[in-house]
């Protein structure tokens, strides 16, 4: 509609039923919101109550709003959701008019056709102007539809990638689940290889204990029999020769050295090493204090070659002990005919192999090796013990 179509009147809005006048009074509300209220009495009806603005004295003061104001009717007859309500005032102004016209032809003569025939092209265009306002409204709800149609797919969507989500948060959380129970099922079954094993260690432990208590057994007694009944063949109270008493050791574990040999001497060596004569040896111990600057493999290859020679010229019998943990290189061709070579198996030391030699036997053993400790083990088991310098200056010479 034209800006110059005038407003209704208050008899015309006075006549609209109850349900016209509330969509009339939503829709100036709501223009007053876009325009802006000014005057108190626009503000007096923007804030009012609906309740109090539907009959009575607030009905009068909104009326007298809509028909003074030729600015709010055309906004209010614009909106589209008062557009039913708009058709029914222009209706009744054009019959307003119509009947006015006939009161006036009766009374100051005929009635003008220009006036009828534009109130028809007012009602017209009010019609017009509802139905382009229904299109515009059908098409929002088309659009509104639509919107409403992708937003449901686009829950649905949301809606399958929260379940993927769960699915995959669930076999994770399996996955935790079962690698945790494999994880505690590898530590219980380690606990009982290790507890096996400790088993293993202590009935070795124990059954070396028994060994050498029937070595230290062993030595007693044979520290307790009488010199005259383990040399018979010697005449008792007869002098022996004087090369004799600095040349012979007194048989027993330990060796006794002839009066005036000092132990730790070349000669207590010498002495010690007599033929047949079986020698322990701590290798990787001699080899670290004479040979350190080789690698593993050279030392042992030159520890054996020493052991041969002591084997030729003094006809003892060597037999080295390597931890197998330190072997290196290849074990091919280790040891000789007249060499006996040991490597320790896993987590038994040289240490303990050398001592259960010493105790495995009950003949003389001499051990070579400069650990304290070692000593200090196999001297209890009765072995005769030379430092590595003694035995490697003893077999570097020549016998006497």
């Amino acid at each position: 509609m034209a800006a110059a179509d005038p407003a209704p009147s208050m008899d015309v809005l006075a006549r609209l039923d109850a349900d016209t006048w509330a969509q009339l009074l939503v829709a100036t509300r709501r223009a007053l919101e876009v325009r802006g209220a000014s005057t108190d009495h626009e503000r007096e009806v923007l804030t009012t109550s609906t309740g109090r603005l539907v009959a009575g004295a607030g009905r009068e003061r909104a009326m007298a709003l809509l028909t003074g104001d030729t600015d709010l009717w055309d906004r209010v007859r614009t909106d589209p959701t008062a557009a039913t309500a708009v058709e029914r005032v222009t209706v009744a102004m054009a019959a307003r008019t119509d009947r006015s016209s006939s009161e006036g032809a009766e009374a100051v003569g005929p009635t003008d056709p220009t006036d009828v025939g534009r109130a028809k092209r007012r009602a017209r265009r009010a019609r017009e102007e509802r139905d382009a306002w229904q299109r515009r409204a059908e098409g929002a709800e088309a659009r509104v539809a639509r919107l409403e149609s992708e937003a449901t797919s686009l829950q649905e969507r949301l809606a399958e990638v929260e379940e993927q989500l769960a699915t995959t948060h669930a076999q994770l959380t399996a996955q935790q689940e079962e690698r945790a129970r494999a994880v505690e099922r590898e530590r219980r079954r380690r606990d009982g290889e290790i507890a096996k094993l400790e088993e293993q260690l202590r009935t070795a432990r124990s059954q070396l204990e028994e060994q050498r208590q029937v070595a230290r057994q062993t030595v007693r007694r044979r520290q307790a029999t009488p010199r005259d009944e383990a040399t018979p063949t010697e005449h008792r109270g007869e002098p022996r020769p004087e090369a004799d008493r600095t040349t012979r050791l007194v048989p027993g574990r330990p060796s006794r050295l002839p009066d005036g040999v000092a132990a730790g001497t070349t000669e207590a060596a010498s002495l010690l090493l007599h033929p047949g004569r079986k020698v322990l040896v701590d290798g990787y111990n001699v080899t670290r204090q004479h040979r350190s600057h080789l690698d593993l493999e050279t030392q042992r290859n030159w520890l054996i070659q020493l052991l041969a020679t002591g084997a030729a010229m003094r006809r003892i019998r060597p037999i080295v002990v390597f931890d197998g943990e330190q072997a290196g290189g290849s074990r091919a061709g280790v040891g000789t005919r007249e060499v006996e070579v040991r490597f320790t198996s896993s987590g038994i030391s040289a240490d303990d192999e050398l001592v259960f030699a010493v105790e495995a036997t009950d003949e003389p053993v001499v051990v070579v090796t400069d650990d304290r400790e070692l000593i200090g083990r196999v001297r209890s088991g009765g072995a005769d013990v030379l430092s590595t310098v003694s035995f490697v200056s003893a077999v570097n010479s020549a016998p006497s």
